[in-house]
């Protein structure tokens, strides 16, 4: 469909929303804004960026907010926390010290086919963790190819275990902190969640997530590995040759022990919320100050598109709890779902967020649902109230049907190398894995 006509039905529609359904019309504003945003974002008329950017416009022009108050969600803590999260990331790739952790893995990992390749999912999911899935892709996706390129008899199956393999391993991998996927920081933002404790919740996901994903690769592929070494040499002297790298690591290092630190620190300089944000800010200021990167280089890494996306989903919460529209979203889905049960609530709405998020971009889904789920969660009482909205926000990672729903995932099909009804057959499978595991632990642990 043109994208000019998905525009202009997106409005239409969103107009009939306002003018007849049976609503408070402050609540029907709110319902009319997130059909018109969400429309956008699922079909992408326009750059999801750019329709970010179209929400405070649309907030500012039904007096929903005044103009600071819509930008003001522009300068939330957790866009500054990402930004030196992507300052870190610019970093430690400038001087390949991601690549040499890579291989550290993979060479403590062993000298077998099988152990190595076991060893870059690791990798992978590690450095996930730190630098966007996207760019952790770019990187491992040639040593990847490098390791195929070694199996003198060429097997199928096995190829497409290993590319799979490393764009779920870095999906999975940004669960593990806020900075590692977008989605996390929407859902951290909604919730007050601090570094550390997502970390305390991120990190048990992602172990139980990652060898589910493995094994049920392994199962479905079957791969056959001959029984040979692997050799990945480690240019250590090509990297710590220059004093800067040692810079490098130990701002890094202490970064990370001050967000694991941020709340006693916090408390003791009596600041309440967003310390991590100031952390993220002076690792930036520490890395510039010892001439490790420069400004222009950080700039230049960044992914600016997807802070405004950040900034624009924020905007959409608040419109959702000023007007209502949440509350009312809410007590629409408790009456019909809340004879259910809770466990097959929480399974709904993880199966939702996971097949939405094959087709929209997964922080786009997040700033959707998220504030949704929140307050259905508060409504409905038979959990803690932050459950919905937390795993709702953590299965938006786990997308691993098709090329579209997530960049790593674009990135490995578009190698040519695997056919997509190889990766929908294997995507399928692991997103109702995904899907139960998630509810099943949300369901035990909270």
């Amino acid at each position: 469909m043109n994208k000019k006509l998905i525009i202009l039905l997106s409005g239409l529609i969103s107009v009939g929303i306002y003018m007849f359904l049976p609503a408070d019309k402050n609540v029907l504003k709110g319902l009319a804004i997130l059909f018109f945003i969400a429309a956008l974002w699922i079909t992408e008329a326009l750059p999801i960026t750019v329709t970010a950017l179209l929400v405070p416009i649309v907030a500012v022009m039904t007096g929903i907010f005044d103009v600071r108050e819509a930008l003001s969600y522009f300068a939330h803590p957790i866009i500054f926390l990402f930004l030196g999260g992507f300052g870190l990331a610019a970093a430690l790739h400038k001087y390949n010290l991601d690549e040499l952790f890579a291989g550290f893995i993979m060479k403590t990992a062993g000298s077998k086919m099988i152990f190595s390749v076991i060893g870059l999912f690791i990798a992978t999911a590690l450095i996930s963790m730190w630098i966007s899935n996207t760019a952790t892709t770019a990187i491992m996706l040639p040593v990847a190819l490098g390791l195929i390129s070694k199996i003198k008899e060429r097997n199928h199956t096995t190829e497409v275990f290993i590319l799979l393999g490393v764009a779920f391993s870095a999906n999975i991998g940004g669960i593990g902190t806020i900075i590692g996927s977008p989605p996390n920081a929407i859902t951290a933002a909604n919730l007050g969640l601090s570094f550390s404790e997502w970390l305390s919740i991120g990190i048990p996901f992602m172990l139980i997530l990652f060898p589910i994903m493995v094994i049920v690769l392994y199962v479905i592929l079957k791969p056959k590995f001959p029984d040979m070494a692997a050799i990945y040499t480690i240019k250590t002297q090509d990297v710590f040759c220059n004093k800067k790298s040692y810079a490098v690591v130990s701002i890094f290092g202490f970064t990370i022990i001050l967000w694991l630190l941020s709340k006693p620190i916090s408390t003791w300089l009596g600041i309440e919320k967003g310390f991590d944000s100031i952390i993220a800010v002076f690792a930036i200021v520490l890395l510039v100050l010892f001439r490790t990167i420069k400004w222009k280089e950080i700039e230049n890494f960044a992914d600016w598109g997807v802070l405004l996306l950040f900034g624009g989903g924020l905007v959409l919460s608040g419109i959702l709890s000023e007007t209502g529209a949440s509350v009312y979203l809410a007590k629409l889905v408790e009456t019909h779902l809340v004879n259910y049960g809770p466990f097959l609530l929480v399974l709904g709405a993880v199966t939702l967020m996971i097949f939405l998020t094959e087709v929209a971009s997964n922080t786009a889904s997040a700033a959707i649902l998220v504030p949704i789920f929140l307050v259905l969660g508060q409504e409905i009482g038979h959990f803690p109230p932050y459950e919905l909205a937390l795993t709702v926000g953590i299965a938006a990672s786990c997308a691993f049907m098709l090329p579209v729903a997530t960049p790593p995932n674009a990135l490995v099909f578009g190698t040519e190398r695997i056919k997509l009804k190889e990766m929908m057959k294997v995507g399928f499978v692991l997103n109702i894995i995904c899907a139960l595991v998630i509810s099943v632990v949300a369901y035990l642990i909270f």
